[in-house]
Formats: structure tokens, C-alpha cells, sequence
């Protein structure tokens, strides 16, 4: 089957998954999975990546920290590097997830620093990323450090007008002013 066809499946799974219907995404990615070539990287990256939010959804975050592994392997033999930061940011946060933080705060550093060398980086991951980042130092009490993510978190988000992360960040700066 071709590349697209497999995309396609994997949007579907994703549209389906965001849906609660996880039995139908579930059978997507199964097909795409088994429909695509050992070689696409990509779309094998995806489907994994699909299969750890199924897991994430449900809480089971062991599961999940296995897939988004799975995923960021597949991503690291392409050239989107963003996708490698982006599953590397997954990782960080399902390690929070798991309350090991010291690795959740590795990985989180690993995917700033990749983000900071791409040009073309989504502000929104980059905040997203932070947002993590920011946890985790607060968990471990750097609230001075935790405090200046939160702004430039709240800087993004201000920039996209997105509401919930706006009111978040701010909630995070007056907190930690405290």
C-alpha cells in the first residue's frame, strides 16, 4: 500500500481515538501498520505514537512510556527532527507521569535543546515542553527556575491567544510568588 493510503489510516485512527472510540483507532493503526513498509519511519513513528496515547488515555502509563519509545526510535531514523523532540517531550512527560523525575527532567532538557536548534519549531511544542519542564523543577523546589519557564510559557500562549494555557501560566506565576 502506498505512503498516503497509510496516512490517511493513521489520521483516521487519530480523528477516532480523540473521539473515545478506541476500538475502531485501534483497527486503524493495526492496518496502517501492517500496510506500511518496514522502511516508513514516519508513518510507523505515528502509528506508535497513537498507540501510546491509547495507553496515556487509560492511565497506564508503563504501556504508554514503551510505545512513545517505540515511536521515538521510528522518528530518529528520519530526518523530522521535530518529531523526534516532539516524542522525546512524550517521553518526559510520561516519566512525570510515573513520578520518576529526575528522568522526566533528562528528557525534558534533551527536547528543549533539540527545539532550540530547530528554526522551524512550533511555538506551541516548545511551550508545551516547558510547561513540562517547569513541573518537574517545581517538584524539585527550583520555583525561581520554575517561575521564569511559566513566563515564557505565558509569553507563547499570549501570542496565540490560547485562554486555558494563559490562565494556567498565570495561576503557576502567582503561586510561586507566594
Amino acid at each position: 500500500m502506498n505512503h498516503s493510503s497509510v496516512e490517511k489510516l493513521l489520521i483516521s485512527a487519530w480523528k477516532y481515538r480523540r473521539e473515545g472510540d478506541y476500538q475502531t483507532a485501534g483497527t486503524l493503526v493495526d492496518q496502517a501498520i501492517q500496510l506500511s513498509s518496514e522502511d516508513d519511519y514516519a508513518n510507523r513513528g505515528r502509528a506508535f505514537h497513537i498507540l501510546a496515547q491509547f495507553e496515556a488515555d487509560q492511565n497506564e502509563f508503563k504501556n504508554a512510556l514503551n510505545y512513545y519509545q517505540q515511536s521515538q526510535a521510528f522518528y530518529e531514523k528520519t530526518e523530522l527532527q521535530d518529531k523526534v523532540a516532539h516524542s522525546i517531550r512524550h517521553v518526559a512527560d510520561t516519566f512525570y507521569s510515573l513520578n520518576e523525575i529526575e528522568k522526566a527532567r533528562a528528557q525534558y532538557e534533551s527536547a528543549i535543546k533539540m527545539y532550540n536548534t530547530q528554526a522551524d519549531t512550533n511555538d506551541v511544542d516548545i511551550a508545551n515542553t516547558l510547561k513540562g519542564y517547569a513541573l518537574v523543577l517545581e517538584k524539585q523546589n527550583e520555583n525561581e527556575a520554575a517561575k521564569k519557564k511559566w513566563s515564557t510559557i505565558l509569553s507563547i500562549y499570549e501570542k496565540y491567544n490560547i485562554q486555558s494555557g494563559i490562565n494556567e501560566a498565570k495561576g503557576k506565576i502567582e503561586q510561586l510568588q507566594e
